[in-house]
């Protein structure tokens, strides 16, 4: 699947632990390779639509990949490329309305 990478996303990156930097690159690697339908089957990544919330910027659903058992991914699909938004350390800040 083609990947876009927010900028928050890149700063929010760089300041990980390097344990969990080297998740994220295993992620986004299987990211680039499966197609999005065997992204949501996938055991490791476990990409999943996180009911009921939106990025408020358009309106798009929120999903959630797995970094590590505790970090979490958000994105978006847009015009058919996954776009990375925020990396929350703390799953379940990820899973938050605000």
């Amino acid at each position: 699947m083609t990947l876009r990478i927010t900028a928050t996303f890149l700063l929010q990156a760089l300041e990980l632990e390097k344990p969990i930097r080297a998740a994220l690159r295993k992620m986004i690697g299987l990211a680039e390779q499966l197609s999005f339908a065997e992204l949501t089957k996938h055991k490791g990544v476990h990409l999943e639509k996180l009911g009921g919330l939106v990025d408020p910027r358009n309106r798009e659903a929120l999903y959630s990949l797995r970094i590590t058992l505790s970090a979490r991914a958000t994105a978006i699909v847009q015009d058919g490329e996954l776009v990375l938004l925020a990396i929350f350390t703390d799953h379940d800040q990820a899973y938050r309305r605000n």
